[in-house]
């Protein structure tokens, strides 16, 4: 009797209680976290973590007491590519500038891992904005070690943008907002010449008139006086 009583006891599986907060990922979907007790054993055969790293498990079974296994060690997935992931975005830039920050993308499988041995193509697109990529910008580049990086990016136009990453038929991703503002104002100006009071031109000191103009004064040039008065 006592022995069937333990037989329909659950041992439940709890990941990561010694580590919580500290741990790189869980438990993946569709691992089996209880177990019956069979001959006073109960056996975890379909336990997936779904991201690298080191996990230590614990296991319970109602008022007995628990216990906690070693350090678990989960190298990093080298499964099949299945979307993109951007992992660093510029935040803000200046119209006709290339972005001072890259614009970085993982390829990942479908547990977040980075798949390290792709080396595929990844395009970026501009999704919403007043503008599009200045030309020269360069839009498409291909991973390395599971990573693209975009440092090339130019808008010419002032706004906030959000752009779009794609790779075949992986899941795509998008940005958060990018502000570009708008390019420093030329400091070439406009030149007037002064005459010296007195109807005739003459060099003097330059001086900023109004509207930004700068106006340049000539005065007590005497070849060009004498080329007037002939």
């Amino acid at each position: 009797m006592e022995d069937a009583v333990r037989q329909r006891r659950n041992v439940e599986y709890v990941d990561g209680r010694r580590d919580r907060g500290k741990r790189p990922g869980g438990l993946a979907t569709g691992s089996t976290t209880t177990m019956n007790v069979v001959n006073g054993v109960a056996t975890f055969s379909n336990l997936m973590l779904n991201a690298a790293g080191s996990y230590t498990l614990s296991v319970s079974d109602g008022s007995l007491t628990g216990a906690t296994s070693g350090s678990i060690t989960i190298n990093a997935s080298t499964g099949t590519a299945s979307n993109l992931a951007i992992t660093q975005t510029p935040t803000t830039g200046g119209a006709g500038q290339a972005l001072s920050t890259a614009l970085t993308v993982a390829i990942e499988d479908a547990s977040g891992n980075v798949v390290t041995g792709n080396s595929s193509t990844v395009t970026v697109t501009v999704t919403n904005g007043p503008g599009a990529f200045a030309g020269g910008s360069t839009t498409s580049a291909p991973a390395v070690n599971g990573v693209a990086s975009f440092s090339n990016l130019i808008f010419n136009t002032a706004g906030t943008y959000t752009l779009s990453v794609s790779d075949g038929s992986l899941a795509g991703a998008t940005s958060a907002t990018i502000t570009i503002s708008p390019a420093a104002a030329s400091k070439t100006g406009n030149y007037a010449v002064a005459d010296d009071g007195h109807g005739r031109p003459g060099f003097g000191p330059e001086h900023q008139g109004c509207g930004g103009r700068r106006v340049r004064q000539r005065r007590h040039v005497e070849h060009l006086q004498n080329l007037a008065d002939r």
